[in-house]
C-alpha cells in the first residue's frame, strides 16, 4: 500500500481477509478452513514500529466449521452429513471458518503523515 494511502487510513477503517484452504461440503456450500483461529471475542494487537495500529479480529461464523462425515448404514455406500465442530476456544488449533477483519487505529495514518514531511 502506498504512502499517500496510509495516511487516509481513518479510525474503525478495516480489511476483510479470509486465510485458510477452501473446501466443500457434501451439501454444496463452500468454506474456508483454516488452524490457529481467532475465534469468540478475541482481538489480537497489530504492532507496526511498537504501536499497535489495529486489530486481527474473527468475523463471521466463529463458534464453529462445517464437516462432510460418513454414516455407515450397514451398506458398501456411506450416507454423507454435515456436521458442526465446535472451535470455541480463543485461540483453537481445531480450525474456524478462518474469516477475520483488520480493524485500523489511527496510528498508522499519523505515523506515515509525520514521517513523510
Amino acid at each position: 500500500m502506498a504512502a499517500d494511502e496510509i495516511s487516509k487510513i481513518k479510525n474503525g477503517d478495516y480489511l476483510d481477509i479470509s486465510l485458510g484452504l477452501p473446501y466443500t461440503t457434501v451439501d454444496n456450500h463452500t468454506y474456508v478452513f483454516s488452524y490457529g483461529a481467532v475465534n469468540k471475542d478475541n482481538q489480537t494487537p497489530i504492532y507496526y514500529q511498537g504501536m499497535i495500529v489495529g486489530y486481527l479480529v474473527p468475523a463471521g461464523n466463529t463458534e464453529s466449521y462445517k464437516q462432510s462425515v460418513p454414516q455407515y448404514s450397514g451398506s458398501a455406500n456411506p450416507n454423507w452429513n454435515v456436521i458442526d465442530n465446535d472451535s470455541s476456544e480463543e485461540l483453537a488449533n481445531l480450525g474456524s471458518n478462518g474469516y477475520y477483519q483488520i480493524v485500523f487505529n489511527n496510528a498508522l495514518s499519523e505515523y506515515v503523515k509525520r514521517e513523510s514531511r
